[in-house]
């Protein structure tokens, strides 16, 4: 099911909005590069934790193969989003470009969408843990870290998101 909604996913949003497609992210350029650079920050905390590092961990005995794998999935798309978006807003010369701009924007459309939805119902669950303390539930990660973790995945989809549906502005032939 995952495969076909990544799949099917920007096929209908390019029948949607076709000028999403087409040119460069419009929207407040500073802001978008610092939701980009906050996307890649948290997408290499993530790969650290999956590559096995402790720093802003808890729990270490109960970070199995699947909660490694998770943080893995989750780092990777949050560094693709990252990715697409910084070649999204380059502002080059028109030239006949190597990569499709359907690639980038259909990995900004499904990364903005991993960054926002699994954050955003994580921070939700993470804050009530910070908050009301139960004694039986906690996380593998320090939750302090998480929170700010989460905050800023789901502000940067939120933000990416926003800015490649506001629509965009073809690129300058003159340039």
């Amino acid at each position: 099911m995952g495969l076909g909604l990544a799949l099917g996913l920007p096929a209908d949003l390019r029948r949607r909005w076709p000028g999403a497609f087409a040119g460069c992210l419009e929207g407040r350029p500073l802001l978008s590069r610092g939701a980009a650079v906050g996307a890649g920050v948290v997408g290499l905390v993530w790969l650290s934790w999956a590559a096995g590092a402790t720093a802003g961990a808890a729990r270490l005995g109960e970070r199995d193969v699947n909660w490694r794998v998770l943080n893995g999935v989750s780092g990777t798309w949050a560094l693709i989003t990252a990715i697409a978006a910084y070649v999204l807003q380059r502002q080059e010369p028109a030239t006949p470009a190597r990569l499709p701009r359907w690639v980038p924007v259909s990995a900004l459309w499904i990364g903005t969408g991993s960054l926002f939805a699994w954050s955003g119902w994580k921070l939700a669950f993470t804050l009530h843990l910070l908050l009301a303390r139960p004694a039986d539930a906690a996380l593998s990660e320090d939750l302090t870290t998480a929170a700010v973790l989460h905050t800023v995945a789901a502000t940067a989809g939120a933000t990416l998101a926003r800015s490649l549906t506001r629509g965009t502005r073809p690129r300058d032939p003159d340039r």
